[in-house]
């Protein structure tokens, strides 16, 4: 039966997505992949973690007024909730605010 609306091909994301903005010579940050593959690992069903190559992609850094990378936003509904420019000094689960992550 059709409805006459289109099938979304994308569902909605009401988790919350981390953008990684990966340098364009990760070879010195091989410790961003290690912590976001931690991340996604610790965090599975309660957030959404996207990569995101700053060679292949720089628009998208300079949409977000990035000044140093790695580069770490999470969003909700397209709403920015918190950032991290540089490479963290701690646990990138340490520095997310806890309240979206308990599900």
């Amino acid at each position: 039966m059709n409805t006459g609306r289109p099938k979304r091909l994308v569902p909605s994301v009401t988790l919350p997505v981390l953008l990684t903005f990966i340098p364009t010579d990760d070879k010195p940050y091989s410790a961003v992949q290690e912590m976001v593959s931690e991340l996604q690992y610790q965090l599975e069903g309660k957030i959404r973690v996207l990569k995101i190559e700053a060679a292949a992609h720089p628009a998208i850094v300079r949409s977000f007024g990035l000044q140093r990378l790695p580069a770490f936003i999470l969003l909700l509904q397209g709403t920015e909730l918190w950032r991290q420019e540089g490479m963290p000094n701690t646990s990138l689960l340490d520095l997310l605010p806890r309240n979206l992550l308990q599900a």
